[in-house]
């Protein structure tokens, strides 16, 4: 029987110095909802087997503490563990580096409740980004201006989901090491059920993983997470139920990028070819870029957030055709809903699997 309370689930590895915050705004975030709609709401901790003290911090501050398999080490992973642990109505996800807005479970609740179509709901993000050990914040990171709005180019770790959608996908995919939100999202859709972003504050996200150029580049771009997206779309054309399309939808710029590129690239290699004049290629080049630096920085307002953009999403777009291509990484989708997983996630926290 599902119980008509909350979940509030927070995944960490690692997450020492951010965890007592996260840990604090979620205990008054609890209580504001029983303050507002007399609605009960449980804490878990799911730890991805830290080497910090992150579970002692959890466990002095009375915070009930899982642990997720081994065997994948993601934050989907993380996520699935602590909903095939929990059982209520709603339920809430958060990041260790993270710290939810009072008042945002209550709003979350109110909106899923008066909107049955809605399997999934978010609200505003601001971002705290360290560089060269300053903090910079970013306000309403998403641009929400809207009281509702669809899900935009990200979506981010925080969501509050109903249960009875996140069961019809079985949680997210422990094997999709990023991205896997836009999965779950795009498997709810499929099912029916919608994902929304609405006009009030949620989190502050203190992202410390990203200090500097170096660690950026590493991050977005270098490592294996970086080629999963071409592998998600790959999977997505020719086995979900055109899933891709919603894909797409999710992330549009891709496909403005892609053709930014194709007609830069198209122009250079005819120029070289002497098929077409360097004026021409000019113009091309200059009418295109004008149209795409517009399209992106008009929510940012900012040239050189604008500029990186488009040099990652340049490397985003060449990571999805390469492993695209040569189908790499390797994944088996669909693991959150295999038997031997969900006893795994029930074993290792000294659980008897239910029958």
């Amino acid at each position: 029987m599902i119980n008509k309370k909350l979940d509030l689930i927070i995944i960490g590895y690692n997450e020492s110095q951010n965890l007592q915050k996260c840990f604090e705004s979620a205990l008054k975030a609890c209580k504001g909802l029983k303050d507002s709609l007399n609605m009960e709401s449980d804490i878990m901790y799911v730890d991805s087997y830290s080497t910090d003290n992150s579970v002692e911090i959890a466990r002095a501050m009375c915070i009930k503490t899982c642990f997720s398999p081994q065997l994948y080490h993601s934050c989907s992973n993380a996520r699935t563990a602590g909903f095939l642990l929990t059982e209520n109505e709603f339920i809430m996800f958060l990041d260790g580096d993270m710290e939810i807005k009072q008042g945002w479970l209550t709003d979350g609740v109110k909106f899923l409740i008066d909107n049955p179509d809605a399997g999934a709901v978010a609200g505003i993000r601001d971002e705290m980004r360290l560089y060269k050990n300053k903090f910079y914040e970013i306000k309403n990171y998403n641009n929400v201006k809207d009281n509702v709005n669809p899900i935009s180019n990200d979506a981010g770790g925080a969501f509050m989901f109903r249960r009875a959608a996140l069961e019809s996908i079985g949680g997210f995919d422990p094997e999709v090491s990023s991205e896997e939100d836009y999965v779950a999202y795009c498997e709810l859709k499929t099912r029916g059920w919608e994902s929304y972003r609405i006009n009030k504050p949620m989190i502050t996200h203190w992202d410390t993983k990203i200090k500097n150029i170096e660690s950026g580049i590493n991050h977005l771009l270098i490592n294996k997470k970086a080629l999963v997206p071409g592998i998600i779309f790959k999977y997505a054309l020719f086995n979900t139920n055109w899933a891709w399309l919603y894909m797409l939808k999710f992330k549009k710029y891709i496909i403005l990028h892609t053709a930014w590129l194709s007609i830069t690239v198209t122009s250079m290699i005819l120029y070289y070819l002497k098929i077409t004049t360097l004026n021409q290629v000019a113009a091309w080049f200059i009418v295109i870029t004008f149209f795409y630096l517009f399209h992106i920085s008009a929510e940012k307002k900012d040239l050189t957030r604008t500029l990186a953009a488009l040099f990652l999403r340049t490397a985003y777009v060449f990571n999805m055709l390469i492993a695209f291509a040569f189908n790499y990484p390797k994944i088996n989708f669909n693991t959150q809903t295999n038997k031997d997983y969900i006893k795994n996630v029930y074993k290792i926290n000294g659980l008897d699997f239910p029958s």
